[in-house]
C-alpha cells in the first residue's frame, strides 16, 4: 500500500489536501507539532520538523513510500526574509536524505513563485522563465528544490517540486489580502484597495490541493507550476468582493499606488497532468465569502 507522510498537515494547504489523498488510495500519515485525533483517512503524529531526532524515529516507524512536504515558515508579513528559512532549509535537506536511506520511493516539495525572476515577462514557464529569488524565503526554497532534485538521484527516488503562485480559500490568515478585503466588506467598513494594478494569478486553495495531488499521484519529476495562467488586476478582485459582499460602492483604490507588475504562471505542465480547476476566480471568491460570513457570525472576534 501506498503511504504518504504530510508535513505541515494542519497548515492551510495540508488540511485540504489529506482527504484528497486518503481518496487516491494513499494511507496518510500527517505530521503537526500540534496533536490532531485520528481518524480512518488520517493517522496523525505529533512531531516537530526541526527536530531531527524526532523525524529520524519518525520516518524509520512510518516507512513512507511517498513524501510531501508543505512544512514551513508561514508567518503573514514575517516568513520572507526570516533567519528560520535557513534552519527549514536544513532540516528539509536532512528529511529528504532521510526519506531517500529509508527507501521512499517519491518525494514533492512545495516551492513558491517567488523562486522566480520577477522582472521576467509573464507567463512564467518552468523551463525557459530565469530563476532569481530576491528574498530568503525564494532563495532557501530555490536551494531545497535543487537539492532535493540530486538527493533523488542520489537515493534513486522520484521528486517533483511544486511552485504556488497566489491562493486564496476558506481558512486562510485573515491578515492576507483576499480575507482581510472580505472581511473589512462583510463588517461594513470602507475598504482601500492598496494596490489594484498589480495583476497577479490566483487558485482557490481547493484547487492547490487537488493539483498537489494530482502531481504526487503523477510520475512527472521536476517543477510545475500551481497557477491558473490566467491574471487579474488586484482592484478587479477588489471590486468582486464587494458586489459579492453586496456592497458596491464600499471599495476605493490607491491612485497613488504603482504598477505592482504582472506575476502569472504558465500553467501548461499541470495541465498535462489531467488538472482542471473546479472553481473559476468569481465562483471561488464567492465560495470564500460565504465563509467568512458564516464565521463572522459564529465568532464576530474571530476575523
Amino acid at each position: 500500500m501506498k503511504t504518504v507522510l504530510v508535513t505541515g498537515a494542519a497548515g492551510f494547504i495540508g488540511g485540504h489536501t489529506l482527504q484528497r489523498l486518503a481518496t487516491r488510495g494513499y494511507k496518510v500519515e500527517a505530521v503537526s507539532r500540534v496533536a490532531h485525533p485520528s481518524s480512518d483517512a488520517v493517522c496523525w503524529r505529533k512531531a516537530d520538523i526541526l527536530d531531527i531526532d524526532t523525524v529520524e524515529k519518525l520516518i524509520y516507524e512510518v516507512r513512507p513510500t511517498h513524501l510531501l512536504h508543505l512544512a514551513w515558515i508561514t508567518e503573514h508579513g514575517i516568513y520572507w526574509n526570516a533567519p528560520e528559512n535557513v534552519e527549514w532549509l536544513i532540516a528539509s535537506l536532512k528529511l529528504l536524505e532521510l526519506f531517500g536511506r529509508a527507501g521512499g520511493e517519491r518525494a514533492v516539495g512545495l516551492g513558491t513563485c517567488a523562486e522566480y525572476d520577477w522582472s521576467a515577462p509573464p507567463p512564467f514557464c518552468e523551463a525557459t522563465t530565469p530563476l532569481l529569488p530576491r528574498n530568503l524565503y525564494g532563495a532557501a526554497k530555490n536551494s531545497l528544490s535543487l537539492m532535493q532534485s540530486q538527493i533523488g538521484r542520489h537515493f534513486h527516488f522520484k521528486q517533483a517540486w511544486c511552485r504556488p503562485f497566489f491562493l486564496y480559500g476558506p481558512g486562510e490568515n485573515p491578515s492576507r489580502l483576499v480575507p482581510s478585503l472580505a472581511c473589512s466588506l462583510l463588517r461594513g467598513e470602507s475598504t482601500v484597495c492598496r494596490d489594484p494594478n498589480a495583476i497577479r494569478d490566483f487558485l482557490h486553495v481547493n484547487d492547490i490541493a487537488e493539483a498537489i495531488a494530482t502531481v504526487l499521484d503523477s510520475d512527472y519529476e521536476g517543477a510545475v507550476n500551481l497557477s491558473s495562467g490566467h491574471g487579474t488586476e488586484i482592484g478587479e478582485i477588489a471590486n468582486m468582493l464587494s458586489i459579492l459582499v453586496g456592497r458596491p460602492t464600499a471599495i476605493s483604490h490607491d491612485r497613488n499606488a504603482h504598477d505592482g507588475g504582472s506575476l502569472v504562471g504558465d500553467a501548461s505542465v499541470l495541465t498535462s497532468l489531467g488538472f482542471l480547476p473546479k472553481f473559476d476566480l468569481r465562483s471561488g471568491l464567492a465560495d470564500t465569502v460565504e465563509w467568512w460570513r458564516d464565521r463572522l457570525r459564529a465568532a464576530p472576534e474571530g476575523c
